[in-house]
């Protein structure tokens, strides 16, 4: 399976994958300047932003790198949680 097929699947059913999180799609492939481009960004019931990186692969230390650099951008446009 390609990362492609995998995101289109979870952002079509995430309460499938994630059962009891109460996810809510609000973006997809968005950018975030000078980071890159993620993948899904849900919204959960507690109203905590969700956001998440698929790799077709194991996940290397440059994609956790990569995720926090996407939460301090997340924190610094305002995001609470």
């Amino acid at each position: 399976m390609i990362e492609r097929q995998m995101e289109d699947l979870i952002a079509q059913f995430p309460n499938e994958f994630f059962s009891g999180h109460g996810l809510v799609l609000k973006g997809r492939q968005q950018s975030f300047a000078e980071v890159g481009r993620f993948d899904l960004l849900f919204v959960d019931s507690f109203q905590t932003n969700v956001l998440m990186e698929l790799k077709a692969r194991t996940a290397k230390y440059e994609d956790a790198s990569q995720l926090a650099k996407y939460k301090d951008l997340l924190i610094h446009s305002g995001q609470q949680n």
